[in-house]
């Protein structure tokens, strides 16, 4: 329901690809130092819950006034990064934000914030959990004014290597590999 955080589905982590992944059966995305959250947003109202499902709606005012004039309802799955030039900032600097109710100007200017959607889980009152990855992504892009984490395609592990390098060069903590056709589970 909106306004009522689910729980959230979760990546394991590898320390190193030990199998072959067929690249027609992956997509690829950078794997950000963030707070993995959950926007709820309908008629003007917009709500923010951590993966704990505590709500920092205070915390983030300009993800909020961003995202609340936006038509229809959603649930939408992904990260709040400290962001600034098109790129996450530190999780140090995020902190900073996260335990205030009221987040001074200054600290706005300093530690600008941005929710990167990666999945959508409802939309105008359809729960989408049983849709596959690419049905829910193709829906996530319709949705005006969000932003949304880039997903590539790879061809061979080489070039997965790359994405990965290339990840951590632009400051994020590796890559997510995500299994086409997979369903959101919780």
């Amino acid at each position: 329901r909106l306004f009522h955080p689910m729980d959230f589905m979760l990546a394991k982590p590898l320390e190193a690809v030990t199998q072959e992944l067929t690249p027609e059966e992956w997509l690829v995305e950078d794997k950000y130092d963030g707070i993995r959250a959950q926007v709820h947003r309908a008629g003007g109202r917009v709500k923010i819950y951590t993966r704990g499902m505590e709500d920092v709606t205070p915390a983030l005012p300009e993800i909020v006034a961003r995202l609340e004039q936006l038509p229809g309802s959603a649930i939408l799955d992904g990260e709040i990064l400290g962001w600034r030039e098109g790129r996450a900032l530190p999780f140090a600097l995020l902190q900073q934000r996260l335990a205030r109710k009221k987040v001074p100007e200054k600290l706005r200017e300093e530690v600008p914030v941005v929710f990167l959607a990666y999945d959508l889980l409802y939309e105008n009152g359809e729960l989408l959990l049983d849709h596959p990855i690419e049905a829910r992504r193709a829906r996530l892009e319709t949705q005006p004014g969000v932003l949304l984490s880039p997903q590539y395609g790879y061809r061979s592990k080489d070039e997965l290597e790359l994405l990965w390098q290339s990840a951590r060069t632009r400051g994020n903590e590796g890559l997510v590999i995500k299994k086409r056709g997979s369903l959101y589970e919780p």
